[in-house]
């Protein structure tokens, strides 16, 4: 079993130590002195930020011991906050962002110690478990939890005692899928990440792209823009944060850009529920394939390209309401938090993890002929652009197409249906876009539909994976019913005699919530409905709040009936 576990880290604290690390450099006699007696600052940034990376190896060290007493305690995927981490031991403090003067000195004076200790010890699994409270409290706003099966093994005794080739031939010949086994109680490996949101950063570093960007010139090789008329070449400013990107016009009203991660994506993944396993295979998939192809590139294979397809492209379909564009925006933040986050060990490094950039299929097209294929063209030179760009920055992009089939449908149906010839070519062009594409390696494409049959057979075949995502269980509504009941405890919209959200653990509650569930279920209510079934509780039963719990549930059970 493999435990990942995702740190969101306090940067107003960590610039604290990096303070002290700074602080600490410049006024020793042994850091950063040349062989001509000079301050070098290049070895003092180096010292600073080994000094940084071991502070930080030692916070996941700490977190990794705090998730191995939890993890049997709490389901498959479980959140830590800064409130729990505060309630769960003592030596556990409660800090201001930013904190005081005083604070600041606390947060020193553990820096100086830590660091002590790991320079005393050999492993930092030595150093004892006294501060571990007050160090998460300080420097870590939240824990999330995932875990992941190890491969599967077969559960049949018989054919785990065949040589291989017996092995394969007895799992062609099976009539029916050979069961298999997974081992949840034994955890033998433990991914650790820590990641800032952009928001809590100076993010002034990503303007530095513009200097780069103007330096790549707009003709890729076998693609010519001579057929895109002057309007389509003026530069517009693409800004996002503090950040700003030149781009085309064409780009700014086509897309919709957010640099990774991002508090808008916060929670999301956490927030999905699906029987299936469908977030770790898209998981899966996406790391793979980004691994994949940085590996290939640094092969010595002459013609790789052309023997392994690897188009990194996604498709998601099914019904509306189930959450897909939500879960691609949740796996492209999962994908940015979980790289090593280098500017929190060192400074000169770039703020920005990855880019997603969310194409509005319904601006493409324009009431003047020729111009909507132009418009693929020009949005995905942009791309290509950008993808150069960061592919040296170490950073990837990711591409979100909702609603694909606006700019992918079937030929075939538009033939039948006399749809202008625009609608073809943008199909076309959008097709040949994609497959100048391939020769990056810091993509993903993600592509959603409510209707598979729709799109073009040439976009599905150059699809890597489609993944169906349908209504939600039983089991999942009752998740999603416990999360949303639970905050609006929290924020004391629901009131109950302990004020407390544990309170739906009650066996009372935890049947009166399956049966809830299973109405759902069999209503087929999708996720976007069940989450706007509290709304619609209250604005239909109650006229004042807070409400009692009870009330709230009678008053929920009448709404579910009423749709």
């Amino acid at each position: 079993m493999v435990c990942i576990i995702d740190v969101e880290a306090r940067i107003s604290t960590l610039r604290v130590v990096q303070k002290y690390l700074c602080d600490l450099s410049r006024n020793s006699s042994t850091y950063g002195i040349n062989n001509h007696g000079v301050l070098d600052s290049s070895t003092k940034q180096r010292n600073e930020s080994k000094s940084m990376s071991m502070f930080l190896a030692f916070l996941k060290t700490v977190v990794v011991r705090r998730i191995k007493i939890l993890i049997n305690t709490k389901d498959a995927s479980f959140v830590v906050t800064s409130k729990d981490l505060l309630s769960e031991g003592q030596g556990s403090m409660e800090i201001r962002d930013p904190p005081t003067e005083a604070q600041e000195k606390i947060i020193t004076s553990l820096a100086k110690v830590v660091l002590h200790q790991i320079n005393a010890v050999k492993t930092m699994t030595q150093i004892s478990e006294g501060q571990d409270n007050l160090l998460l409290s300080l420097f870590v706003k939240k824990i999330s939890v995932e875990l992941y099966p190890e491969p599967l093994t077969l559960i049949t005794k018989e054919i785990c005692t065949l040589n291989i080739q017996e092995r394969i031939l007895s799992i062609l010949k099976a009539s029916r899928p050979i069961e298999v086994q997974q081992t949840f109680n034994k955890f033998e490996t433990f991914n650790t990440y820590l990641f800032c949101c952009l928001e809590d950063l100076d993010t002034s570093g990503c303007a530095a792209l513009m200097e780069e960007f103007d330096k790549i010139d707009l003709e890729h090789e076998n693609n010519s823009t001579s057929d895109i008329d002057d309007r389509t070449l003026n530069n517009d400013v693409l800004t996002v944060g503090d950040s700003q990107l030149p781009v085309s016009k064409q780009f700014s009203e086509l897309t919709k850009a957010t640099f990774l991660p991002s508090k808008k994506f916060d929670n999301l993944w956490e927030s999905l529920h699906f029987d299936s396993a469908i977030k770790q295979k898209m998981y899966s998939y996406a790391t793979i394939s980004l691994k994949l192809s940085k590996l290939l590139d640094n092969s010595n294979s002459f013609s790789v390209q052309n023997i392994l397809v690897n188009n990194k492209l996604l498709i998601v379909h099914g019904p509306p309401g189930t959450g897909k564009t939500t879960l691609c925006k949740a796996l492209c933040q999962k994908l940015s938090l979980r790289r090593e986050q280098q500017f929190l060990e060192d400074r000169s490094k770039n703020n920005y993890q990855g880019l997603i950039i969310e194409i509005i299929c319904s601006k493409i097209f324009t009431r003047w002929f020729g111009e909507s294929p132009k418009n693929v063209n020009q949005l995905f030179i942009d791309v290509e652009k950008l993808l150069e760009i960061n592919e040296h920055k170490g950073s990837f992009i990711c591409i979100l197409i909702d609603e694909v089939e606006a700019i992918a449908g079937s030929r075939k149906d538009l033939m039948s249906k006399n749809e202008s010839s625009d609608s073809m070519r943008v199909v076309n062009t959008l097709l040949t876009c994609l497959d100048r594409l391939k020769k990056y390696k810091n993509f993903l494409i993600l592509a959603t539909s409510n209707n598979l049959d729709a799109l073009d057979p040439a976009f599905i075949d150059r699809s890597d994976g489609t993944f169906y995502v349908g209504n939600p269980s039983e089991q999942a509504i009752i998740k999603i019913l416990s999360e949303t009941i639970s905050t609006l405890i929290d924020s004391q919209i629901i009131c109950s005699k302990r004020y407390d959200n544990q309170i739906l653990k009650n066996p009372q509650y935890v049947t009166l919530l399956k049966a809830i569930a299973k109405s759902c279920f069999e209503a087929g209510v999708s996720g976007r409905i069940l989450r706007k079934l509290p709304l619609l509780c209250l604005s239909e039963h109650f006229q004042t709040l807070p409400v009692e719990i009870n009330h709230f549930l009678v008053g929920l059970a009448t709404t579910i009936m009423s749709l």
